[in-house]
C-alpha cells in the first residue's frame, strides 16, 4: 500500500507541475476560416490575465489586426474573440486554447447586396436575345440578391459579340452596361457617372489621366486612364471663376501640364501634372477674347492657340512663356483648330469654311469653302501632313481635305449633329460623336433620340462601324495606346468607355453654348 501511496502521490505532484508550467507554456491557436477569406482583424473581449501581460495590453476589449496575429503571444485560457473582416458579419467565438484544443473555427456570415442588372441593348428588339451568365449560373436582367465577393458576368446571345465583365461585390450596386453586335470594332466596357454636362476631354500624353471638362459646374474632373475610375474632381481656387463651367482640354506635347477653357470669363487655366500642386488649378491666363472654346498646341509645343467665339477671333500665345504671339481675326465664328505644316487651321461654324493661318506672318491666306452653308466644328490632323479631317454639324458629315490641292477631297455622310472627331494613334480609323437631332423646342433640351457613334476607315474613305450611345454624345478621347476610346453624354453625364479591337472579329473589354 505505501508503494501505491507513493506512486499516486508521485504522478499528482507530476500533473501539478505539468499543470502548472502548462499554464505559462505558450501556444498558438489554430484559427480555421469559412470560405478561404482570410481574417481581417480580431477583437479580444476576454482573455487570461498572463495574455494580458504578456501583449502588454492594458484594457479589454483590445483590437489586433489580421497582420499582427502571428505576433501575438498566446497562452492557455479562456477567450472571447470576435473576428471581422469586410463584406462579413462578426463572427464572435468563446473557446478555452490549450495544447490539445487549439482549434478555433471561423464561420463568416456574409453580408448581402443588392446587384441592379441593367443590360442596354444595341439595337432595338435585341433585349430577348442576351444571354447572361454570372458565375456560372444563369440570370436574367433585374434585381439581384448576392452575397459578397468576385463575380464574373459572361455576356453573349444571337447575333452579340461576347464579352466578360468581372467586378468585386461589396455594397449595393447598380451594373449597366450595353451589348455589342457581333462584329463590331468596339466593345464597351464600361460608363462612368460624372458631373453636370460633360463637353470636352482628353487624355493625358501618357494613358494615365482623363480629363473632363463640366459645362454645367466649374469644375474638370478626372479619370484614371488604367482603372477607368473617377480619381479627383479640380476646382479653380478663386470664387470668380466658379461660376460657370469648363468647356475644352488642351494637352501640352511636353506632358507637363494640361488646360483647360473657361467660356464666359474668356480665360484658360493652367493644371501641372507634376511636383507640389500637381492637379490642381495653379494659374490662369486671360485670352483677350470674348466665350474662349477650343485649345490646341503646336506640334512642338512651343505655342498654343484659342479660338474666341464671340468675337470671332484666335488668339496665339507662345509656351511656356504665355505671351501673346498674335490675335487673328477669322470672317465668322471660329471653333476648331490644328497646328500642322507650318499653318493654323481654324474651322468656320458661321459658314462652314477652313481657313488657314499663316503661321510666319499669322496672316488668314487660304480659306477652303463647304459644298454649302456648313458649320465646321472640330478639325485634326492625319499622319498625312496633306490630309485633315473636319466634322460639319449643319451638313451631317465629314470632309477630308487634301491640302496640298487646297480642295476637300471626299465628303462622308454621318448621323445627325456630328461634334467631336478623333484618330487612332496609328491613323486606321477615324471616331465620330453624333449628337443626334436637336429637340424641336431648342437645343440646349434633350434630345429625341440617342445620338451614335461612326467608325470611318480612313483608306476606304467609309463608315464601317455605327453604335448607339446616350443622349447627345459631344466629346471623344482615344487613349494613346490605341486600346480605348471615351466618349461623354453630354445630356446623360456620363462617359462610356469602348476597347477597341480593331479586326471585325466578335471577340471581347459645341453652337451656342452647346457646340
Amino acid at each position: 500500500m505505501r508503494r501505491v501511496a507513493f506512486f499516486l502521490a508521485g504522478a499528482g505532484l507530476f500533473l501539478i507541475i505539468l499543470v502548472v508550467a502548462g499554464f505559462h507554456w505558450p501556444v498558438t491557436p489554430v484559427i480555421t476560416v469559412s470560405n478561404d477569406l482570410p481574417v481581417a482583424g480580431v477583437r479580444v473581449e476576454e482573455a487570461p490575465a498572463r495574455f494580458i501581460k504578456k501583449n502588454r495590453i492594458t484594457v479589454l476589449p483590445h483590437e489586433f489586426s489580421g497582420e499582427e496575429l502571428a505576433a501575438v503571444s498566446w497562452v492557455w485560457g479562456r477567450y472571447r474573440l470576435v473576428f471581422t473582416r469586410p463584406g462579413c458579419r462578426e463572427a464572435a467565438v468563446t473557446e478555452k486554447i490549450t495544447p490539445l484544443a487549439r482549434e478555433i473555427p471561423v464561420n463568416w456570415e456574409l453580408y448581402r447586396y443588392e446587384l441592379l442588372l441593367e443590360v442596354d441593348p444595341h439595337a432595338p428588339g435585341e433585349a430577348d436575345s442576351v444571354e447572361l451568365v454570372l458565375n456560372g449560373e444563369p440570370v436574367t436582367p433585374g434585381r439581384l440578391e448576392l452575397p459578397y465577393g468576385e463575380y464574373e458576368l459572361k455576356v453573349g446571345g444571337a447575333g452579340i459579340k461576347p464579352k466578360t465583365i468581372t467586378f468585386f461585390l461589396e455594397e449595393d450596386t447598380q451594373l449597366h452596361f450595353k451589348t455589342d453586335p457581333a462584329g463590331s470594332l468596339l466593345t464597351q466596357v464600361k460608363t462612368v457617372k460624372v458631373g453636370i454636362q460633360p463637353k470636352g476631354m482628353a487624355f493625358s500624353n501618357d494613358g494615365r489621366y482623363l480629363f473632363i471638362a463640366l459645362l454645367g459646374e466649374a469644375a474638370v474632373e478626372v479619370i484614371d486612364g488604367e482603372t477607368l475610375e473617377k480619381i479627383g474632381r479640380i476646382v479653380p481656387a478663386e470664387s470668380r471663376f466658379r461660376k460657370g463651367g469648363f468647356v475644352e482640354i488642351g494637352v501640352s506635347p511636353a506632358g507637363d501640364q494640361v488646360v483647360a477653357s473657361k467660356m464666359e470669363t474668356a480665360t484658360v487655366h493652367f493644371i501641372p501634372l507634376s511636383g507640389a500642386n500637381r492637379l490642381e488649378i495653379t494659374e490662369h491666363l486671360a485670352t483677350g477674347g470674348t466665350w474662349s472654346k477650343v485649345i490646341a498646341f503646336s506640334p512642338a509645343g512651343d505655342l498654343f492657340a484659342v479660338s474666341n467665339w464671340v468675337s470671332e477671333d484666335v488668339s496665339v500665345f507662345s509656351y511656356p512663356e504665355k505671351e501673346l504671339v498674335a490675335k487673328v481675326k477669322i470672317p465668322g465664328i471660329p471653333r476648331g483648330l490644328a497646328f500642322t505644316g507650318g499653318s493654323l487651321f481654324v474651322t468656320n461654324y458661321s459658314t462652314g469654311a477652313l481657313h488657314r493661318i499663316d503661321t510666319g506672318s499669322w496672316q488668314l491666306v487660304e480659306s477652303i469653302a463647304a459644298p454649302g452653308r456648313g458649320a465646321l466644328r472640330h478639325v485634326v490632323a492625319g499622319q498625312d501632313p496633306n490630309l485633315l479631317f473636319a466634322s460639319d454639324m449643319r451638313r451631317a458629315c465629314v470632309y477630308i481635305y487634301n491640302l496640298k490641292a487646297g480642295k476637300i477631297e471626299a465628303e462622308i455622310p454621318v448621323d445627325k449633329n456630328p461634334n467631336t472627331i478623333a484618330l487612332s494613334p496609328d491613323g486606321r480609323y477615324l471616331f465620330v460623336s453624333c449628337r443626334g437631332p436637336n429637340a424641336p423646342e431648342t437645343y440646349l433640351a434633350r434630345s429625341p433620340r440617342s445620338g451614335e457613334l461612326h467608325v470611318i476607315e480612313t483608306v476606304t474613305r467609309r463608315v464601317v462601324d455605327r453604335r448607339v450611345l446616350g443622349n447627345q454624345p459631344t466629346a471623344l478621347a482615344v487613349h494613346p495606346s490605341g486600346r480605348y476610346l471615351a466618349v461623354s453624354n453630354f445630356r446623360d453625364n456620363n462617359i462610356e468607355f469602348y476597347r477597341i479591337d480593331g479586326e471585325r472579329e466578335g471577340t471581347g473589354t459645341g453652337a451656342g453654348a452647346n457646340n
